[in-house]
């Protein structure tokens, strides 16, 4: 009965200090997520022309699955057209992940240890921060395709290890259903994550052969059969298939090695970001090796094996060394640099153990964890950092992180250093270790703090407000949207270059055209012309060029690297009807040019 009462215990104190973290995080950051200018109101956008009746990937280009934008129309058909519809959906969708990572993290961490899990994740991940974008959050994300696509995955993979574990068909069932609600999230990450499993699956089939394998086999399937039909249902009922054609399938195969795909996977700077790796990985190790010997040091002496009381305070001190140099010297950019190298040790590591028959059934559970948290980090294999593209793709690889740290790293301790296998203790380098890591995401989240307190500025909409940085970008996105409302007629058409369809969603001005944003990536599978094509055909009334640079793509500045074609067109056919600062991209400032129809 004792046991059972400190145990609720420890579940309560893990619970409270989850849910005061998140309330937290929440309330600092409130309303001062995303970004209005670039990715975040797409989202935001597209649900809304579905409830107009446009169709998607017809009418409305999106790169993503159907699920989110349709889920999202239906929660506007409810509750109404409004920042908040979105961002009470990201609290929840925020609360679930938690929920479900802390569940995956208990298959193979204790409470506690599953919990800092959990806190790095709020601080660093979920309410994280791109310190030039502003836009990489759970919240309101750059792309909720992307964060859904990681919950179904996620889930999917929770009810997968249940089955490896307990075999029971309803669990791989459960894992087949979230896979297919995926591969309608999004469908190439999603694809490359079912191949991963159906690769486990094989091998834990190898080692168990008196299942029904058939049945397993149908279920292996299904995510598969699914998407093909969903996919295939849509489109035919909509007649969309040339419109998904242009949306997706060109991208998934046909898409450019451009510099912003090679800078995001880190092949841009490839020599040193191996360097990073390696480094991350070797102060990482060196720390928590040092981290061991302290700790073993603290407990020889209460253990009365070693009395020299001026040796447990050169340990503190040393102690206290190492966690003001982490502190210092080891920022979020760098700490999860190790992730890949950590999961393909991991990989090696389990493979081995599982072709000794040693322990299987947890071994291909952690083979499995460890090789979808690999596949998921593909796309940025060498340049894995919680402050840049593809962060969310780095929250399944936490609990490999704190794995490989706590639960191996010991391991590898008592062979290198044999002398302490009798002084060490487990839960007292567990304590230390523990301490390191909430202190790395706090000092993390202090700087990200400060960042988020420099959006003060409020832009108050009908549709809901939102806070920006007190700047030319804030005042002027502000005077743009009061200008339109007030000086345009409400069935006008406009388009905002190269990107900024947040504008359309506040002022209320329609864009007739179905593309959202003209950056050098979307030139790579549509052509100038053809969105020119599709600007006369609309015969748009407005015209709106901001200062938006794409550095990150190469190109910084529209109608002058790219998109000259179409700035020429707008210039023949369109007149100057107002300034807002400075010409677009001709000083640093922020500045917009309206041009209206001749």
């Amino acid at each position: 009965m004792r046991k059972q009462l400190k145990h609720y215990d420890k579940s309560i104190i893990v619970i409270l200090s989850i849910i005061g973290c998140f309330i937290y995080v929440l309330s600092v950051t409130w309303l001062r997520w995303g970004n209005p200018l670039v990715d975040t109101f797409r989202d935001f956008w597209i649900p809304l022309q579905i409830l107009k009746g446009k169709i998607l990937y017809k009418e409305v280009f999106y790169e993503y699955g159907f699920f989110p934008p349709y889920f999202f129309a239906f929660l506007y058909a409810i509750f109404g057209v409004h920042i908040m519809t979105l961002a009470n959906c990201g609290i929840g969708i925020t609360l679930i992940f938690i929920f479900i990572l802390y569940k995956l993290a208990r298959f193979f961490l204790d409470e506690f240890i599953s919990c800092i899990v959990v806190i790095t994740f709020l601080f660093v991940f979920a309410f994280g921060y791109n310190y030039s974008l502003e836009i990489f959050n759970f919240i309101l994300p750059y792309s909720f395709a992307s964060i859904f696509c990681l919950i179904f995955i996620s889930s999917a993979l929770y009810y997968f290890i249940k089955f490896i574990i307990w075999e029971k068909e309803k669990y791989l069932l459960l894992w087949s259903v979230f896979l297919s609600f995926a591969f309608l999230s999004r469908i190439e990450l999603t694809l490359l994550i079912w191949v991963g499993f159906v690769s486990v699956f094989g091998l834990f089939m190898v080692h168990n052969k008196n299942g029904p394998m058939w049945k397993w086999i149908i279920y292996l399937f299904t995510p598969l059969f699914v998407c093909f039909l969903g996919y295939f249902s849509f489109l035919y009922n909509m007649q969309a298939f040339a419109g998904f054609k242009e949306c997706i399938v060109n991208q998934i195969f046909f898409h450019k090695n451009s510099s912003f795909t090679q800078r995001v996977m880190g092949l841009d700077d490839l020599l040193n970001n191996i360097l990073l790796i390696t480094h991350s990985f070797a102060i990482e190790v060196g720390l928590v090796l040092l981290i061991g010997i302290v700790s073993a040091q603290i407990s020889s002496f209460f253990q009365h094996k070693e009395k020299s009381r001026f040796l447990l305070i050169f340990s503190i001190l040393f102690l206290f060394f190492i966690f003001i140099f982490s502190i210092k010297y080891i920022n979020a950019s760098i700490q999860f640099r190790c992730i890949p190298l950590i999961l393909i040790i991991g990989i090696t590591f389990f493979l081995i153990n599982i072709f000794r028959s040693c322990e299987v059934k947890k071994n291909i559970s952690l083979l499995t964890i460890f090789l979808i948290s690999l596949l998921m980090i593909i796309r940025i294999f060498f340049a894995v950092a919680p402050t840049a593209y593809g962060f969310f793709l780095t929250t399944l690889a936490l609990i490999c992180y704190y794995f490989f740290f706590f639960e191996i790293i010991p391991e590898i301790f008592i062979f290198l250093f044999p002398s302490y296998s009798i002084s060490f203790s487990k839960p007292l380098f567990s304590l230390l270790l523990a301490c390191l890591f909430i202190s790395l995401a706090l000092s993390n989240w202090h700087i990200t703090r400060n960042y988020y307190k420099l959006k003060n500025f409020q832009i108050k909409t009908d549709r809901g407000n939102i806070f920006s940085r007190n700047d030319q970008r804030a005042l002027r996105y502000s005077e743009i949207i009061g200008y339109l409302r007030e000086n345009t007629s409400q069935d006008d058409t406009l388009v905002v270059l190269p990107e900024g369809i947040g504008i359309n969603f506040f002022s209320h001005r329609e864009n007739p055209t179905g593309y959202l944003y003209f950056i050098p990536p979307v030139f790579e599978f549509i052509s100038e012309e053809k969105i020119i094509s599709r600007f006369e055909k609309t015969n748009l009334d407005y015209i709106l060029i901001v200062n938006r640079e794409t550095r990150e793509y190469g190109f910084p500045y529209f109608g002058v690297h790219y998109g000259k074609n179409i700035d020429f067109w707008i210039k023949k056919h369109y007149s100057l009807k107002k300034l807002f600062g400075p010409y677009p991209f001709t000083k640093a400032e922020f500045g917009a040019a309206l041009y209206k129809r001749k």
